[in-house]
């Protein structure tokens, strides 16, 4: 996160509409940024069990999600204990992290286009997600920025960006530690993946009552996510034009 407050109260930066308090926020968006920690876990063993043939690219985003989920945590700390300072310097400092994740997951995403689609359908959808909340967190990222001196919404809407980053983990997390031991389907994970993570932005926004955009819009984009998710599961032609593009892409680049 980005900010240019040094000295001023947070708090008198809220919106005049909300009474909630920047540090109740800061609480409860740690706790998002912990989800996003935790459902990393999901990742640990497909990659060891995969470590030898990992190509460069995934170990590039690795290295840059790990590195925006360290400075949302710092960032949020820094806020906490009141130091603006800190907070800004980190926040210019941290700009080639965020472009680093973005980039990197971007490109994998054109990279594993073709395969997630030919794969099954729950692999569509999966790739329906990523794709759709990869440009939400730009574009909450370019909203924090937007309003880098109204710290609520800043920070709110710094910490939407790690939304992006929770799916692909928790879902790998969801079967590894239950579906898999209990001899479950393996598609089953998608629809547990969704209940979480909006149970997780509702909860967010209950506490709040709903008075802040970041979570509302947040809640929004989640829920238009994974019930279109349906549409590109089941429609051919999708299927068909991402195959020819993505494929004849790929070929073309090498």
């Amino acid at each position: 996160m980005v900010a240019s407050l040094e000295g001023a109260p947070a708090e008198e930066k809220l919106p005049s509409k909300s009474s909630v308090s920047l540090s109740s926020l800061i609480n409860r968006y740690q706790w998002l940024v912990l989800a996003a920690i935790v459902s990393s876990l999901g990742f640990v063993p497909s990659t060891l069990a995969t470590l030898s043939k990992l190509g460069f690219a995934h170990l590039v985003h690795a290295v840059f999600a790990i590195g925006w989920i360290v400075v949302l945590s710092v960032q949020l700390h820094f806020l906490k204990r009141g130091c603006y300072r800190n907070h800004r310097y980190l926040g210019w400092l941290s700009l080639p992290v965020f472009a680093g994740m973005v980039v990197s997951a971007a490109y994998l995403l054109w990279l594993t286009a073709v395969a997630a689609f030919e794969q099954g359908a729950i692999f569509r959808q999966v790739y329906w997600v990523d794709f759709v909340l990869l440009p939400a967190s730009v574009s909450f990222f370019v909203l924090g920025l937007v309003n880098i001196r109204k710290m609520p919404l800043h920070a709110g809407y710094m910490c939407m960006t790690a939304v992006v980053l929770i799916p692909p983990g928790l879902g790998r997390l969801i079967y590894v530690i239950f579906l898999y031991p209990l001899g479950l389907p393996l598609a089953w994970f998608f629809e547990l993946m969704a209940v979480l993570m909006l149970g997780m932005a509702a909860a967010i926004g209950i506490a709040e009552k709903w008075r802040l955009p970041p979570v509302r819009w947040t809640f929004v984009l989640l829920l238009i996510t994974f019930i279109t998710s349906y549409w590109v599961e089941s429609h051919a032609w999708l299927q068909n034009l991402v195959r020819e593009y993505f494929y004849l892409s790929a070929t073309s680049a090498h």
